[in-house]
């Protein structure tokens, strides 16, 4: 298996308007859970809060670097909302990848990072590796 995963804007928080988030943002958002409504799938347990995701997926047909850049691309015009959003909620970019690999590299070019910067939100990475050995 390639490498696959996705970059995600993240927003969690109490009684989060999601219809109004929508507006604002005017991304509509890959999923939404409301908190003990719904279950965590890892942990079968109540979410302790609201979550809105946006998501874009990368794998062998489009590369980390391009889901990146679509993410920030699509979340730049909306900045202001964001960083107001932030002060009541927890707003972040999230990167996920999933590897049968041990060992993994990635680089994220620095208009990019610049890019991301410039969004002046949270990074979370997250990586599950399967910790396999590559054929050569």
């Amino acid at each position: 298996m390639e490498d696959a995963g996705w970059w995600s804007l993240i927003i969690r928080g109490k009684n989060l308007n999601f219809d109004k988030i929508q507006e604002k943002l005017k991304i509509t958002p890959t999923s939404i859970s409301k908190e003990g409504k719904d279950y965590n799938s890892k942990i079968l347990e109540p979410l302790k809060h609201d979550v809105w995701i946006y998501e874009i997926e990368f794998d062998e047909n489009k590369d980390s670097k391009q889901a990146l850049e679509e993410l920030l691309v699509a979340i730049k015009p909306v900045k202001r909302h964001l960083l107001e959003l932030d002060l009541s909620a927890n707003v972040q970019i999230r990167w996920y990848v999933q590897t049968d690999y041990a060992q993994i590299y990635y680089e994220i070019p620095p208009k990019l990072l610049k890019m991301l910067s410039d969004m002046e939100l949270k990074l979370e990475i997250s990586i599950l590796s399967w910790g396999g050995i590559k054929d050569t």
